[in-house]
């Protein structure tokens, strides 16, 4: 029979428990019913698919540095970007890996099928998530974290001495209000209490795509989604603190 005075501890025990499993959360376990992780990836686009055999084989003919993981953001490095690019990351051994449309179920499936094992990066950038959240309503913010956090844990696992960057998710849509905004800011609630400061690292340099009164910034990008030139030097200027830093600080 159970002493009664043991109740209240027994009762403390199972909310230390059930909050040490919220901690420990682990994708294997626990992403896989939400769709963010689990939707099968869409292997009926070639030129998605010829982007990814392209950057696959590409890793093993060039000593990468600086790995970029992305969507399209990422991916207009090569476009917009090219020329921040060429003078910030292309003699520190960077490597674009970003590939239009991607949401994280793609990142994921990339990283598992992109021949990571060819390289030691010493950090990864990571930005990934506004297309999750623009495209699928029905998708709850913490589904899109939760599948961001899966992408970390993959990359710590194919990649363990390497230093991660992981970039809040930028301001989308022309106004403060816009639902879009509001989604991405809530995601980027959840993912900023990743930062460990050892291998993973948070960065949210939203702010410097906006004005005075947090609308966006057409100069720097103009679709609302994608930064123009002089948005791609912004972003490297806001980030390039913290890419010394880790750079420094890799094995």
């Amino acid at each position: 029979m159970i002493n009664y005075l043991f109740w209240p501890l027994i009762v403390l025990t199972s909310f230390a428990t059930a909050f040490s499993q919220e901690k420990a959360f682990d994708y294997k376990t626990d992403i896989p019913a939400t769709q963010a992780v689990n939707r099968p990836v869409t292997k009926g686009w070639p030129l998605w698919m010829k982007r990814h055999n392209d950057l696959a084989n590409g890793l093993a003919k060039k000593k990468v540095d600086l790995l970029m993981i992305g969507d399209s953001i990422i991916f207009r490095f090569e476009r917009a970007g090219t020329p921040v690019w060429k003078e910030r990351y292309e003699e520190r051994g960077g490597y674009n890996f970003g590939s239009s449309g991607d949401c994280t179920e793609h990142i994921l499936w990339r990283l598992q099928h992109g021949k990571l094992e060819t390289i030691k990066p010493k950090l990864v950038v990571l930005l990934i998530g506004t297309n999750n959240t623009a495209v699928r309503r029905d998708e709850k913010p913490k589904e899109t974290a939760y599948a961001i956090e899966a992408i970390t844990k993959e990359l710590r696992k194919r990649l363990p001495a390497t230093k991660i960057l992981l970039l809040g998710i930028f301001p989308r849509g022309k106004e403060v209000d816009d639902p879009l905004r509001a989604r991405n800011d809530e995601v980027n609630t959840i993912i900023s209490k990743l930062h460990d400061d050892k291998t993973l690292f948070y960065l949210d340099i939203g702010h410097a795509f906006l004005n005075k009164d947090k609308t966006l910034n057409k100069e720097l990008i103009k679709d609302t989604v994608h930064p123009t030139e002089k948005g791609f030097e912004v972003w490297a200027d806001a980030m390039e603190p913290m890419i010394q830093k880790l750079l420094k600080a890799a094995f």
